[in-house]
């Protein structure tokens, strides 16, 4: 059997401590920074949080992909409070004090290598706390800026990460997950395609996956019925 190697685009590197401490000057021990979290919530919005704990933020807050309700929603809530404390922050790139960060790099794909940047795809953080957006489902979508004849992009409705093209194939599978489009900065993104075509970037040599190179025309949508070896 054949097998591959490829990166999972999972990580939990967030990096609350960059502001919230277990000494915020207030002249008390804090017993956690997530203690910190809780009683600058308290005492910015009159809540007690800190003596009812555990504390579920999707309880008060809804997350869509959860199917949660409570407004604002929690993405909205945070990114709108933070906007205005960035300044604080002393990193290469703001959204890595919350997002996979300054060890995974999640700003770090093709994009990335042409001088792109977080916002010039998702905008700033008050663009992403504008309530009008619904959040992890208003994502930028590939047919934003790209546009090829015949070529089908993400499926309607649906997230690149979910998406597929070229028979079933998820889209994913030939260009890398989202924010680690390939070719990336980081060598492990780049391992599987070496491997299995010699070069980094999109799987884009036939015979990774056919016996032999088709002879009819590279189909991309999802909806090609010709027949292939």
């Amino acid at each position: 059997m054949a097998t591959t190697q490829a990166v999972v685009p999972v990580s939990w590197e967030i990096s609350c401590d960059l502001c919230h401490t277990t000494d915020d000057g207030d002249g008390l021990a804090d017993a956690s920074v997530a203690m910190d979290i809780l009683t600058d919530h308290d005492r910015l919005h009159i809540t007690t949080l800190a003596s009812d704990t555990p504390v579920a933020c999707m309880d008060c807050h809804g997350q869509l992909p959860l199917g949660t309700s409570g407004t604002p929603l929690l993405s909205h809530a945070i990114h709108g409070a933070h906007a205005s404390r960035m300044s604080q922050v002393s990193l290469e790139v703001d959204c890595y004090a919350c997002h996979p960060g300054v060890e995974t790099k999640c700003l770090r794909d093709v994009h990335f290598m042409e001088g792109m940047t977080c916002t010039d795809c998702h905008g700033d953080m008050t663009d992403v706390a504008d309530t009008n957006r619904a959040p992890w489902i208003d994502e930028p979508r590939c047919d934003d800026c790209h546009d090829r004849n015949g070529f089908d992009f993400e499926q309607p409705d649906t997230l690149y990460r979910n998406s597929k093209g070229h028979r079933g194939v998820h889209c994913a599978a030939c260009h890398g997950s989202p924010h680690a489009i390939t070719p990336t900065v980081v060598m492990a993104d780049n391992v599987q395609a070496i491997a299995v075509q010699g070069h980094p970037g999109t799987i884009d040599t036939c015979t990774v996956c056919h016996t032999r190179r088709p002879d009819d025309r590279f189909e991309h949508q999802l909806d090609d019925d010709d027949e292939d070896d």
